[in-house]
């Protein structure tokens, strides 16, 4: 699956994970929905197929996550998501194995989607991305 793919499989399940709500923002009849701003991080093997025994370190914008798909939730379907990171869209400086003793390490820049009107016209938005590497 390519990053298109794999941000709309993130925007799907977006909405499985938060509440929907109405408001009123200058006038306007808005959605209440809150915005993961997330990062979807997704290892391939040489075949293109997900790994899903992706561990490793992300590091951006002077903070440093470590993450372990093995035997946890932190991923879905393969794909670790880094919460609260997308609104600045940074680069990414990764450290990637897995249980075949595969590496990705380097410093990625992931494709990025600005939603303009995420909760309703003129109601605000919300960026997403992601990423997929190839472990060697």
């Amino acid at each position: 699956m390519g990053t298109k793919g794999m941000i709309a499989v993130f925007s799907g399940c977006l909405g499985a994970l938060v509440l929907a709500g109405c408001g009123v923002i200058e006038g306007k009849s808005c959605n209440l929905i809150g915005c993961l701003s997330a990062i979807g991080v997704r290892g391939l093997d040489s075949g293109g197929q997900v790994i899903r025994d992706l561990r490793g370190t992300i590091q951006f914008e002077g903070k440093s996550q470590t993450f372990n798909c093995v035997g946890s939730n932190e991923c879905f379907e393969g794909t670790y998501n880094l919460y609260n990171a997308a609104e600045s869209q940074p680069d990414l400086v990764l450290d990637l194995t897995d249980g075949q003793g595969r590496r990705y390490t380097g410093t990625v820049k992931p494709t990025y989607v600005v939603d303009e009107d995420f909760n309703g016209e003129g109601c605000g938005t919300c960026t997403s991305g992601a990423v997929s590497v190839t472990l060697q």
